[in-house]
C-alpha cells in the first residue's frame, strides 16, 4: 500500500473514532485527544500492513484491517509499534485496565482456534458509505472462505452489534471492564464444495 493510502486509511479511521466507547476507554477523550486519536489510527494502519491486512475500498470512502490469527509477525516489530502507542495514546495509568480487556478477549477468542479477525471495518462518517462497507466485507468474508476460517470481531456499541448481526455475525460472548460491554461476534464461512 502506498503512503498515500496510508495516510487515507488513517484518515477515515481518525474520522469514524469519535464516539466510540472503546477509543474513549483506550485513550480518553481529554487533553491532546487528537493526537492520541491520530496515533491510535497509524497504530491500526502499521500493524495491519505488517501483517498485510489494511485495504481501502474503490471508492476511497471505507477502511478494513484484518489479519490471520495464526500468522506471526516479527516480534520486534510489533513490539516497536506497541510501544509507541503506550507513549503516544494509551499512556501507563490506562495500560492496565486496556490489557485486562484484551486478555478477556483473546482468552475468548482462543477458544474458537485459528481465525481471521476483523480489527476495524468503518467507512467514511459523511453519510456511511454502504458501497464501501459492503466491498469490503464481501472481501473479508471471500477470504474467510477461501481459508474456511471463521471471522472474528468485536464492538462496544450496540447499533454495531446489530450492524453487524445483519451481515451474518453471533455474539458468542461479551466481556465487560471498568463498565464497558464488548461483544465478541463471529462469522462462520460458507462452505466450499
Amino acid at each position: 500500500m502506498s503512503t498515500l493510502n496510508r495516510a487515507l486509511a488513517i484518515q477515515l479511521m481518525e474520522a469514524s473514532f469519535d464516539g466510540n466507547p472503546a477509543v474513549h476507554f483506550s485513550i480518553g477523550n481529554g487533553n491532546n485527544y487528537l493526537k492520541k486519536r491520530k496515533a491510535l489510527a497509524e497504530f491500526l494502519a502499521d500493524y495491519s500492513l505488517l501483517r498485510k491486512g489494511l485495504f481501502i475500498s474503490g471508492n476511497k470512502k471505507g477502511v478494513i484491517c484484518f489479519y490471520r490469527s495464526d500468522e506471526r509477525i516479527p516480534f520486534l516489530g510489533e513490539f516497536n509499534l506497541e510501544l509507541k502507542l503506550l507513549y503516544k495514546a494509551i499512556g501507563f495509568w490506562r495500560l492496565p485496565k486496556v490489557l485486562w480487556r484484551s486478555f478477556l478477549i483473546k482468552q475468548n477468542q482462543k477458544k474458537i482456534g485459528p481465525h481471521i479477525h476483523c480489527w476495524y471495518l468503518g467507512a467514511s462518517p459523511e453519510g456511511r458509505d454502504f458501497d464501501a462497507a459492503n466491498e469490503l466485507k464481501e472481501m473479508l468474508y471471500k477470504e474467510s472462505d477461501r481459508l474456511q476460517l471463521p471471522v472474528l470481531a468485536e464492538t462496544t456499541m450496540t447499533q454495531n452489534n446489530r450492524v453487524y448481526e445483519r451481515m451474518g455475525f453471533k455474539t458468542y460472548a461479551t466481556v465487560v471492564v471498568s463498565g464497558m460491554k464488548t461483544f465478541c461476534m463471529i462469522r462462520e464461512p460458507n462452505k466450499i464444495n
